[in-house]
């Protein structure tokens, strides 16, 4: 059984009455925002599930969540036990879920459309893909993430991808393909901002990993859209990035050589698609968030590129242990992310970020409640 089927009846978030938010995603991953710890789940039965001692590691048993179910078989409440996440109840938070479809030059998106039941006023964000074929349930944890902050989130198929129509552009992130991957994150935006429930003046994006070259791309085209969020993107050239990659062998050994020497090689590429117009027409506040041992994307010479813009609105956070995937690993190998414990910060600091930029008025993950 696909994961997204396994989980599905599970997936979203979760507030104790303290205000510690849990978010369970569709690949089967128990996420804290409040502290960042990430545990993987692993069904014992229908309703009890055993919890892992890390992220992608589900034996020896650290902990348990046992579901309470409603008669149609969703999830409505949730208690852990275990030293791994602690004891907690929380029942699952009102959101809503449904499909709606949108277009892109002539393509018929399929998306996921997750806002808080009843909402009014939202904010709202559309999720852009990272490199590959990317179908819009690798996105549940984000989705479900700004969903809690009481945003209405839009979760698209790739092009090319699942339920959404068109041409795959290719895993190279050619001008061209950069182009045409934002036009449809400008449409998914567009869609937010035509529906009634949405605040026309709280609309933006997200973008990982590639999303970072495409998200500037795309709010250059959108002067309407009002701020964007990057997680492990790039603000170096696409040549650049590749030749960085490289060093690591995608993040698959740690490289011999010393952080100077590396630095120096990547900044004397000067080929490939260089994001800098498009940075250099930033005109909405953006959030930058880089794990601090990233072996994918060059984040020392990114945050110096980020430096030398004058007069934007730019936050930019590193996260200590961080990989490219923005848990936390002692080396930032791909093959140390399964025994990491979590996200650390990162959620927290993306909240407390749009708090800060009034995007939204629900409590951080970081503040404790009294009950």
């Amino acid at each position: 059984m696909p994961l997204e089927v396994l989980y599905a009846p599970y997936s979203g978030s979760y507030r104790t009455s303290t205000g510690e938010t849990w978010v369970v995603s569709l690949q089967g991953l128990l996420v804290s925002l409040r502290s960042g710890i990430a545990r993987a789940l692993a069904p014992q039965t229908q309703a009890h599930f055993s919890v892992g001692p890390s992220v992608g590691v589900t034996e020896p048993q650290a902990g348990e969540v046992i579901f309470q179910m409603d008669a149609s078989g969703m999830a409505t409440q949730m208690t852990g036990h275990g030293n791994a996440i602690g004891d907690f109840t929380a029942p699952r938070v009102a959101l809503t879920e449904r499909e709606v479809r949108f277009v892109s030059s002539g393509v018929t998106f399929g998306a996921t459309l997750t806002e808080p039941a009843s909402g009014r006023h939202l904010p709202a964000v559309a999720l852009i893909h990272g490199s590959g074929l990317q179908p819009r349930p690798l996105f549940s944890l984000w989705a479900n993430f700004y969903a809690s902050l009481g945003f209405a989130v839009l979760n698209y198929d790739k092009r090319g991808t699942g339920e959404s129509g068109g041409q795959y552009p290719g895993e190279s992130p050619t001008p061209e393909a950069l182009s045409i991957y934002a036009g449809d994150a400008v449409a998914a935006a567009r869609f937010l901002r035509s529906l009634p429930e949405v605040d026309k003046s709280r609309v933006g994006l997200y973008g990982g990993s590639q999303g970072g070259w495409i998200l500037p791309i795309g709010l250059q085209r959108a002067p309407e859209l009002t701020f964007g969020i990057v997680a492990s993107g790039p603000a170096v050239t696409t040549d650049q990035t590749d030749v960085y990659q490289n060093f690591s062998a995608n993040s698959t050994r740690i490289p011999a050589e010393t952080e100077a020497e590396i630095d120096a090689q990547v900044s004397a590429v000067t080929s490939g698609y260089d994001p800098a117009l498009a940075l250099r027409s930033l005109h909405v506040p953006t959030l930058w968030v880089y794990g601090e041992k990233d072996r994918q994307v060059p984040v020392r010479l990114s945050i110096q590129n980020l430096h030398g813009l004058r007069g934007k609105d730019l936050t930019i956070v590193v996260l200590p242990g961080g990989w490219h995937g923005l848990t936390q690993t002692p080396n930032g190998l791909e093959s140390e992310e399964a025994a990491s414990n979590g996200f650390g910060d990162l959620f927290v600091d993306i909240a407390r970020w749009a708090r800060a930029h009034r995007l939204t008025t629900v409590p951080d993950p970081g503040s404790t409640l009294s009950s």
